[in-house]
């Protein structure tokens, strides 16, 4: 009986400070490619420890636990893009799909001058 008894706290305990977690996933695509999948682009939770990397074919999936987060999606020479309240619930996946990355526009003046001698 004692046994058993600590088993059941056990098993309760455990469910009590388990964290719920939720999932999010889709794909990255390359806007200067004309839609093509962007391969290694970072997938990350702003504000937390949470990140994954597109595969060769631009899908990502993170787990993480329930809440309401921005997405930030980085990938080298690209502008940066954030997706604000994203909702997580427990025990679902949410798709977020076809988000596109643009290519960082670079300009630059240069300035020319004239030595006297």
């Amino acid at each position: 009986m004692r046994i058993l008894l600590v088993a059941i706290v056990l098993i309760f305990t455990q469910s009590v400070f388990a964290q719920q977690k939720g999932n999010v996933k889709g794909i990255i695509l390359d806007k200067e490619m004309g839609g093509e999948p962007l391969a290694f682009a970072d997938v990350s939770v702003k504000d937390a420890k949470v990140s994954s990397q597109t595969d060769f074919d631009g899908n990502y999936f993170l787990n993480i636990k329930e809440g309401t987060y921005t997405l930030q999606v980085t990938f080298a020479g690209y502008e940066k893009v954030e997706i604000p309240n994203v909702t997580i619930k427990a025990g679902e996946t949410l798709t977020l799909n076809n988000v596109m990355l643009e290519a960082l526009k670079i300009s630059h003046n240069i300035k020319n001058s004239s030595q006297k001698s």
